[in-house]
């Protein structure tokens, strides 16, 4: 063979070899890391390990409340063993050494925020006590759980103007008090907040400031209808059906926090491992968007994603619809009407949040999961493995 002819080839064969390797090397270093996360109720039941804990990147312990010197604690949680967490939380840490978990403070209902927020001491003892908390057991951060700022939900809970304002006191100084405990033990503490649906989840704060503190906003894209309608809908739809009498969907709500400027890779989608239902329901349209004489009772009637598949899907005459439109799964028997998610539809919600470069996934919550049949959908579609 000619001599240059062969040192031509060699050339060629380097070039390509290196080109190769940096192509692998770069896409290896850009490939997208998504954060998925489950809140994991304290008053239930449950052990270390029977957590996935190898498919989380977080875990939010939920939840701490508020007392009345606006300090955490957990009097709200019946038969609550603060051994018991610890020697949980120490489980967790043996067999998931890279799992991140966190303590979440409030929940829907929760009181304290509004009265701990407005007074600098009050703040300064909340702050405290979750700090050494956090320091104590060992936790990587904070998720605040404050649903209703401003409006109260309506009389849920107390509230006041000035709460807009109070919120980003709070997240401000619990942020620097997080860094300064990091800087004591070399670690990062995260804080996150969980985020409404609906847009007074943005005008009810100060939104730029809150976000540009956070490291991530949990947005809980779900219970856009429930047992407060008077007609049957979507529980968490990904897109808009214009039949239905309730806008508000997934895409549009996330839409909505990017064009506040909501950093992509600080929002994180939420997925609900649980429905709602109504009876009474006209049979038009296979029950869907149709009037009810009365929603279920959750209080009494178990509609986890664990209960509908073991007790309603396909059976007591019950049939699985599919809504195209909004991408969404239902139940109908004739005169019952179930909205929940499936793994069809959470593939498609991580699907959307991949396409939308989103920090990640998280959901409520871990224990009404089915066989982890959601849990194994939303860690296939990410692609998180190592």
């Amino acid at each position: 063979m000619n001599r240059k002819l062969l040192v031509l080839i060699t050339l060629c064969i380097f070039l390509i070899t290196g080109a190769v390797i940096g192509y692998l090397t770069l896409f290896q270093d850009h490939k997208k890391y998504y954060t998925l996360s489950a809140y994991l109720p304290l008053w239930k039941e449950w052990s270390a390990e029977k957590i996935q804990g190898t498919k989380f990147t977080h875990i939010h312990l939920a939840f701490a409340g508020i007392d009345q010197d606006y300090k955490i604690t957990f009097k709200n949680i019946k038969q609550f063993s603060t051994a018991d967490l610890e020697s949980k939380i120490r489980s967790l840490r043996s067999l998931y050494p890279d799992l991140k978990i966190t303590l979440s403070v409030g929940g829907w209902g929760a009181e304290g925020f509004s009265d701990m927020a407005s007074r600098l001491e009050n703040r300064k003892a909340f702050i405290e006590s979750l700090t050494q908390f956090l320091k104590d057991f060992n936790l990587n951060g904070a998720d605040i759980d404050w649903e209703h700022p401003v409006n109260g939900g309506w009389g849920i809970i107390k509230s006041r103007p000035e709460d807009r304002e109070n919120f980003t006191l709070l997240m401000s100084e619990l942020k620097e008090s997080l860094n300064k405990l990091g800087k004591e033990t070399g670690k990062h503490y995260e804080l996150s907040y969980a985020a409404s649906s609906h847009d007074w989840g943005i005008k009810n704060l100060e939104f730029h400031k809150v976000v540009s503190v956070v490291d991530y906003i949990h947005i809980m894209t779900y219970d856009y209808t429930g047992p407060w309608s008077k007609n049957t809908g979507h529980n968490a739809g990904l897109y808009k059906n214009g039949h239905s009498d309730i806008p508000t969907n997934t895409r549009d709500v996330i839409e909505l926090y990017l064009s506040e400027g909501a950093p992509k890779d600080k929002v994180v989608l939420g997925i609900a491992a649980f429905g709602h239902g109504w009876e009474g329901v006209a049979s038009q349209n296979n029950g869907l968007f149709q009037p009810a004489e009365k929603p279920l009772d959750s209080n009494t009637i178990d509609l986890s994603y664990r209960s509908i598949k073991e007790n309603y899907l396909g059976k007591n005459g019950f049939t699985r619809f599919w809504d195209n439109t909004a991408k969404v799964p239902y139940l109908f028997n004739g005169s019952t009407f179930i909205t929940y998610d499936d793994p069809e539809s959470v593939a498609l919600k991580v699907s959307y949040a991949k396409k939308k470069h989103l920090a990640g996934i998280m959901y409520w919550e871990y224990l009404q999961d089915a066989n982890h049949e959601l849990l194994d959908t939303m860690h296939m579609k990410l692609g998180n493995e190592k």
